[in-house]
C-alpha cells in the first residue's frame, strides 16, 4: 500500500505465512474439512518512525471440496485470526499509536484446481482478505483516543502444485 501525507511517501508492506492442518472427513465427491494451524503476520514501512513488526496467531475455518469432474475441483473455504499488530512511539513526544492493535482477520478462498496429470496441479482462486475491528489508539499526556478502521483486499492468484 503506498500513500502520500503531506508530501512524504508512506509505503507499507504487510506480509502472511500460513501454516495448516487440513482434517477432512470423505463423503463420495464432497470432502469437508477444517483449517486449523498457525499464521505469521509482518509489517514493514519505509518510515523508521512508524516501525514495523510481526506477529504469530492461531488460525481456524472450514470448507469444503467438490469434484465436478475426474480433473476439476471447486474448494471454497473460510478461516479467521486474531493478531496483535505492532504499535509505535512518536519519536521526541509523548503521542503513542496502537496501529491497528488487536484485530480479526478474515479470509474467503474460491480456488478451481485442475489436474493436469497425476502429479501436476493447475490452481485459479478468488481471495478476499478482510481486516475487522481495527483501530487507531493516540495517547497524548495520558489522553485516549481511538479510531476505528477497517479494510478488505481481494486478488485473483494462479498457482501450480506437483505431488511427489
Amino acid at each position: 500500500m503506498d500513500e502520500t501525507v503531506e508530501g512524504e511517501k508512506i509505503e507499507i508492506e504487510v506480509n502472511t505465512f500460513q501454516l495448516m492442518a487440513r482434517p477432512y472427513y470423505m463423503m463420495d465427491k464432497l470432502s469437508l474439512y477444517l483449517n486449523l494451524g498457525l499464521s505469521y503476520y509482518s509489517v514493514d514501512t519505509n518510515l523508521e518512525w512508524l516501525g514495523k513488526g510481526d506477529t504469530t496467531a492461531f488460525s481456524y475455518g472450514l470448507g469444503f471440496e467438490y469434484e465436478i469432474t475426474e480433473s476439476l475441483r471447486f474448494s471454497p473455504s473460510v478461516y479467521f485470526s486474531e493478531a496483535k499488530l505492532p504499535s509505535f512511539v512518536l519519536p521526541s513526544t509523548s503521542v503513542s499509536f496502537d496501529l491497528f492493535g488487536d484485530v480479526d482477520l478474515m479470509y474467503v478462498v474460491l480456488p478451481f484446481h485442475y489436474s493436469l496429470s497425476d502429479s501436476i496441479d493447475i490452481t485459479f482462486s478468488y481471495i478476499l482478505s478482510d481486516v475487522d475491528d481495527g483501530k487507531l489508539s493516540a495517547s497524548v499526556d495520558g489522553v485516549t483516543g481511538d479510531l476505528k478502521l477497517g479494510t478488505s483486499v481481494s486478488y485473483w492468484l494462479l498457482g501450480a502444485a506437483m505431488k511427489f
